[in-house]
Parts: C-alpha cells; structure tokens; sequence
C-alpha cells in the first residue's frame, strides 16, 4: 500500500464533505428566496384582497342606497300607473290629494339641509348648509332665521346620531338608510356644535329624501379616483325613469321583431333545407334505381352471350 494512499483518501472525503456542504447552503439559500418570495405574494395579495374587499364593500353599500332610492321610485311609478287608469274624476282627487299633501309638507316648518364634507380627521361628515322652509314669523331671509331658531340649530353644526343611533363616518348607503321613512313621520336628530362643544337636540319631521350630490374618493393604484353622483330631484328621477322605461319598451319591441323575424328565417331554411335534402334522396334512388338496371341489362347481356357460347358448342 503507497504511504499516499491515506492523504488521498482523507482528501477526497473533505471534497466530498465540502461540496455536501455547499450544496446544503444552496438548497437553504433557495428555500429562504422561496420563502421570501411567497412572503412578498401573500403580502400582495392581501393587498390586493383588501382592496378589492373595499371596492366590494363601496359597491354593496351604493348598490343597497340605490335599491332604497329604486323602492321609493317604483312606489311612484305605481302610482302613476294607477292614476293612467282611472277615471277623470278620480284623476282629478287624486291631484287635488297631492296638491294638499304639498301645502301640508310646506306648511309643516322649517327644513335642515345638511351637506357631506370631509373634516379634518378625514371622516365624511354632515353639516348643517342652510335653514330653509315656512316659518310663521314670515318668509325670506327673516323666515330662514325665525326657522332656524325654530329649530335651535345653526350653519355649521355637525350631524351626530339619527333616532339615538350614532354614526361618526357619514356615506350615502348611510344616510338613505337612516334618513328613509314615510312622509310625516318624526325623525329626532342630534348635533354637535363646533364653537362651544356642546350638543343640540331637534325633532323635525320626514320629507320625501332628496339627494342633492354625493362625491367619494379613494386610492387606487396610487392615483385618486372620484366618483359623484348628480344632483336630481324626484321629478327629474320620475321622468328619467318613464323615458327609461319608454326607450326599454321601445328596444324590447324591436328586439321581438328582430327575434321574430330570425325565427321565420329560420324556419325557411330549415324547409329549404328539407326540400333540399328530399331532392337528394330523390337523386339518390333514381342513381341507385339505374345503377339496378344497368346491373340487370349486364347479367342479361352475360346470360346471352353464354347462351351463344353453349349453342356454338352444341353444333
């Protein structure tokens, strides 16, 4: 045995350790880049899972204000309906109903407009804009003011609760939920006012709800998105909506037509179609009918000529 045998040995186990342990690095280097990476995914996802969570959330609280909105227009519009069938007589009652109904709404005091702004915490919150309505002191300017004392509430006071609920981030979904209700019906309100801190309690009673305007924005991408909704009143909604429904009417008319007159294409090609097939199936048994006589005139040309052939034999 050479004396170098052992050195070589001992080497080739230390190359052999070494390299175990390189690749051991290598396998715990790539399972904390693939730890990291899946770290950096789950952290994009949830943001991305939190924002498309929010934009849902924005969505389902429009999507329930606009089915309130929607509910109070349709109660409209079946009256509406109602009164088109109806005869002139009733017509006219129901239009001096309503004539009354605004002359009470008019004659029931003063009105709290309240705006939606963003303070300087950044929640959306409602102030009151103006006073307005018939007060009996007069009306004008000095009604405006007699209203607002009326009410004991002054421009700039903060809406805190509706009937006792207290709501400190104020949204459309919000406001319709709380605010909605039959006309006539009291609503108590609470305020806060900013100069002295103090509160102030009211009661007034329920309107039909007008949303004059409503503006969000959010980030999204790094940019700011905005998203407002137009000032309409119930007029403008009623007859958004009769136009609406006319122009759907209209396009559900046409496209009854269009289906109606696809299906009598239809039909004709298919009984074209038909009378095509049975012109082929004529064809076809007239070639096969042929092809049946040419393979009888063959066999009786074959049975003549063997016939021959066995007469010429015979002689």
């Amino acid at each position: 045995m050479s004396p170098v045998a052992p050195f070589l040995a001992q080497r080739n186990l230390d190359q052999l350790h070494n390299s175990q342990q390189q690749q051991q690095q290598q396998q715990q280097q790539q399972q904390q880049q693939q730890q990291q990476q899946q770290q950096a995914e789950r952290a994009t996802g949830r943001a991305e899972l939190d924002l498309f969570s929010s934009h849902v959330d924005r969505l389902e609280e429009q999507g329930s204000s606009l089915s309130l909105l929607l509910s109070s227009l349709l109660m409209d519009i079946r009256r509406l309906q109602d009164a088109q069938f109806c005869s002139p007589l009733i017509l006219t009652g129901r239009k001096k109903e309503q004539a009354q109904e605004q002359e009470q709404e008019q004659e029931q005091g003063a009105g709290i407009v309240l705006k939606l702004h963003k303070s300087e915490d950044g929640l959306s919150r409602l102030r009151v804009d103006r006073v307005e309505g018939k007060a009996p002191e007069g009306g004008g300017r000095a009604g405006a003011a007699a209203a607002g004392e009326q009410l004991e509430v002054e421009v700039g006071d903060l809406l805190l609760a509706v009937d006792k609920q207290p709501v400190f981030e104020w949204s459309l979904g919000v406001l319709t939920s709380l605010c909605s209700g039959a006309a006539g019906v009291p609503l108590q309100l609470k305020f806060e006012r900013p100069q002295t801190g103090g509160t102030v309690e009211v009661e007034v009673k329920r309107r039909r709800l007008m949303v004059e305007s409503f503006e969000e924005s959010w980030k999204a991408g790094g940019e700011e998105e905005y998203w407002r909704r137009r000032a309409m009143s119930v007029d403008e909604m009623l007859t958004g909506v009769e136009e609406e429904s006319r122009q759907l009417q209209e396009k559900h008319a046409e496209l009854v037509d269009e289906i109606e007159g696809e299906r009598r294409r239809r039909e004709e090609e298919t009984r074209s179609m038909e009378e095509e097939k049975r012109r082929v199936e004529e064809d076809k048994r007239r070639v096969e009918e042929e092809k049946r006589r040419v393979e009888e005139e063959k066999r009786r040309v074959e049975e003549e000529k063997n016939m021959e052939r066995k007469g010429v034999k015979c002689r």
